[in-house]
Protein backbone atom coordinates (compact mmCIF):
# COMPACT_ATOMS: atom_id res chain seq x y z
CA UNK A 1 0.00 0.00 0.00
CA UNK A 2 1.30 3.61 -1.08
CA UNK A 3 1.10 6.82 0.39
CA UNK A 4 -2.91 8.85 -0.40
CA UNK A 5 -1.59 12.02 -3.01
CA UNK A 6 -2.02 14.91 -1.03
CA UNK A 7 -2.03 12.99 2.52
CA UNK A 8 1.39 14.61 3.77
CA UNK A 9 3.53 13.87 6.31
CA UNK A 10 4.55 16.44 9.51
CA UNK A 11 7.24 18.42 7.63
CA UNK A 12 4.42 18.99 4.61
CA UNK A 13 1.75 20.64 7.63
CA UNK A 14 4.36 21.92 9.51
CA UNK A 15 5.49 23.75 5.66
CA UNK A 16 1.98 24.72 5.28
CA UNK A 17 1.38 26.00 8.90
CA UNK A 18 4.45 27.82 8.48
CA UNK A 19 3.71 29.64 5.17
CA UNK A 20 0.40 30.40 6.17
CA UNK A 21 2.17 32.90 9.29
CA UNK A 22 3.23 34.93 6.46
CA UNK A 23 5.65 34.79 3.71
CA UNK A 24 9.11 32.68 3.27
CA UNK A 25 11.53 35.30 5.42
CA UNK A 26 15.07 33.84 4.47
CA UNK A 27 16.28 31.85 1.88
CA UNK A 28 18.00 29.57 4.63
CA UNK A 29 15.13 27.19 5.39
CA UNK A 30 16.47 26.67 9.34
CA UNK A 31 16.42 29.80 9.80
CA UNK A 32 12.89 30.14 7.80
CA UNK A 33 11.37 27.66 10.27
CA UNK A 34 13.04 29.13 13.42
CA UNK A 35 11.13 32.84 11.99
CA UNK A 36 8.43 30.26 11.70
CA UNK A 37 7.98 28.95 15.13
CA UNK A 38 8.55 32.82 16.73
CA UNK A 39 5.57 33.81 15.00
CA UNK A 40 3.30 30.68 15.80
CA UNK A 41 4.29 31.01 19.46
CA UNK A 42 3.23 35.18 19.09
CA UNK A 43 -0.28 33.61 17.42
CA UNK A 44 -0.76 31.38 20.52
CA UNK A 45 -0.13 34.05 22.73
CA UNK A 46 -2.31 36.32 21.35
CA UNK A 47 -4.93 33.27 21.24
CA UNK A 48 -4.78 32.40 24.79
CA UNK A 49 -4.67 36.11 25.92
CA UNK A 50 -7.74 36.39 23.87
CA UNK A 51 -9.09 33.64 25.45
CA UNK A 52 -8.79 34.71 29.12
CA UNK A 53 -10.22 38.22 28.19
CA UNK A 54 -13.20 36.33 26.27
CA UNK A 55 -14.03 33.94 29.36
CA UNK A 56 -13.68 36.54 32.19
CA UNK A 57 -16.59 39.02 29.97
CA UNK A 58 -18.84 35.94 29.35
CA UNK A 59 -18.09 35.23 33.76
CA UNK A 60 -19.28 38.73 34.73
CA UNK A 61 -22.02 38.67 31.92
CA UNK A 62 -25.12 39.82 33.91
CA UNK A 63 -23.55 40.91 37.15
CA UNK A 64 -24.94 43.66 38.88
Amino acid sequence: MGRRPGAGGPVTRWRILALALGEKSHPDPRIADRIALVRLTILLSYLTTNTFIVAGVIRHWNHS
